[in-house]
């Protein structure tokens, strides 16, 4: 890989993470007056359209066709947009207050949960030392989530709730991500336009059954007209930019070097809550340091052993 690719990779995946640690406390005062469903519908609406539109510029219309992908395509683009959105804005949700720091620390977890998915699809098992860190991850993730008293776990069942869902929202985004290797011979746009158009109808099927049996509620033109800049982050920034970016980062450094930038999130969070007036205590900071250096660690680790994997194989060959 060239040096160039290299940094340009690893740049588009800083950026969207980035993008992404401000989303969950801009996400918050949207859902104060709309419902994540209809706020997941409204956002990737217009982030379809706009995908679509760059596909048609960029590529014209012979990249609209599936090669015989569609259910395929179909499953991962509901996975990334309707599962993560759906189950990681919904938990926030229940969390309150909280929700934006809970789900940001979780999202950090995705290189973990890349080793679970990655087991359970039988494509490796974890050695020791990732195990160790993930113990370690986790227990950093718990000082956050009790803010250093266990029973704030279970005080609420909102809060236990609301964790399992953020939590499975980004298995959600992991099996999209990783579903990306699936269509090499793809451009990125090109992924990201097609799974985002069809994960956009399992977003609306959702959202119009659940309007029409009464469970959510449909919002006034003067709460999306309120919410009109947060919305435009949502859909542009953290929504075409950040996706994209995200999609193509990871087709030059490939999924398990990109999932690495997903550390930045929670800080990116911490900032931005810190300067919209949440104050934290000394334990949610202690447990987001140690989830962080764990994963960074493991990471570390992991690069340390294929690259030693590697020699081993090119000294074997020469002997």
């Amino acid at each position: 890989m060239k040096k160039d690719s290299l940094i340009k990779g690893m740049i588009f995946c800083f950026l969207a993470v980035v993008a992404w640690g401000g989303m969950f406390p801009i996400a918050g005062v949207i859902m104060k007056v709309i419902n994540p469903f209809h706020f997941t519908a409204i956002r990737y609406l217009v982030a379809g359209i706009i995908f679509l539109i760059l596909l048609f510029i960029l590529e014209g219309k012979k990249s609209f066709g599936f090669d015989g992908k569609f259910w395929k395509l179909y499953f991962f683009g509901s996975m990334g947009f309707a599962g993560y959105s759906f189950l990681t804005f919904g938990g926030q949700k229940l969390l309150g207050t909280s929700g934006a720091v809970v789900a940001s620390i979780l999202m950090a977890l995705m290189p973990i949960n890349t080793v679970i998915v990655n087991t359970i699809l039988g494509k490796a098992k974890p050695k020791p030392f990732t195990l160790a860190t993930i113990i370690f991850a986790l227990a950093g993730v718990i000082m956050v989530i009790t803010k250093g008293n266990i029973n704030n776990l279970l005080a609420v069942k909102n809060n236990l709730l609301g964790d399992i869902l953020i939590f499975l929202g980004t298995i959600c985004w992991v099996i999209y991500t990783i579903g990306g290797t699936s269509f090499s011979s793809w451009s990125p746009i090109r992924y990201t336009s097609l799974s985002c158009a069809l994960g956009v109808i399992t977003v609306c099927l959702l959202t119009a059954a659940g309007t029409a049996m009464h469970l959510i509620k449909t919002p006034s033109l003067n709460d999306v007209f309120s919410n009109s800049w947060q919305l435009g982050y949502m859909a542009l920034i953290a929504g075409v930019m950040a996706v994209f970016l995200w999609n193509y980062g990871n087709k030059i450094i490939t999924p398990i070097n990109g999932i690495l930038f997903m550390n930045l999130v929670p800080v990116t969070t911490f900032v931005i809550s810190i300067f919209l007036g949440t104050s934290f205590k000394g334990i949610e900071l202690c447990g987001a340091v140690l989830t962080i250096s764990s994963l960074i660690a493991n990471n570390a680790y992991t690069r340390f052993s294929i690259n030693s994997e590697k020699k081993e194989k090119a000294l074997s060959q020469k002997a």
